[in-house]
């Protein structure tokens, strides 16, 4: 059984800079490394993580996105509130609602992300932005409830939805906000 010791994680933080020294885009690479002095020679350096995969506890994230009114882009806030356990490779995917599928896949492709497979430390926050084409974006609406639906002839009418998963992410679907009306709330 692994122990914690033996699995680092190193964080690069790249801020870019304005003239008027405001950040204007900043990145974030996280790399895991795994002890070289335990187990064999022939062992992947990476071995590690796939047996400690087996005893981390899932993570639950607090997610919420909404759409921008008028560029219809979609920002995601995601926020790690427990206080032990790091959320590895945290995956977003924008979908269409998974319980009104017929078995096909569902994402909503070509779809462009600001970060994706991101890791988060206990504490952490942090924002995905999701852009598509225009041509799918002409089919959302902002429903009565509040919610972005995306009406297709071909599909039906669903809602757009964002998933979440990741290595040791609990699995999650969020319905997409408008943004208009969630700011009068």
């Amino acid at each position: 059984m692994p122990e914690l010791q033996n699995i680092l994680l190193y964080r690069m933080e790249v801020f870019y800079r304005n003239e008027y020294d405001s950040i204007i885009h900043n990145t974030r690479n996280d790399y895991y490394l795994t002890d070289p002095s335990v187990g064999s020679e022939s062992q992947s350096r990476y071995a590690l993580l796939g047996a400690y995969r087996k005893v981390l506890p899932r993570v639950r994230l607090q997610v919420s996105c909404a759409a921008d009114d008028d560029s219809m882009d979609i920002m995601c806030k995601v926020d790690h509130l427990q206080k032990e356990t790091i959320g590895i490779m945290t995956r977003f995917a924008l979908v269409l609602d998974p319980s009104m599928s017929d078995g096909s896949d569902n994402r909503i492709l070509p779809s462009f992300y600001s970060q994706n497979y991101i890791t988060l430390l206990p504490g952490d926050s942090s924002y995905v932005k999701i852009n598509t084409t225009n041509e799918q974006k002409q089919t959302w609406t902002c429903l009565p409830d509040g919610y972005i639906g995306v009406g297709t002839r071909k599909r039906g009418g669903f809602f757009l939805m964002v998933s979440v998963d990741g290595w040791n992410v609990e699995q999650s679907t969020i319905l997409i906000g408008c943004a208009h009306l969630l700011a009068t709330t």
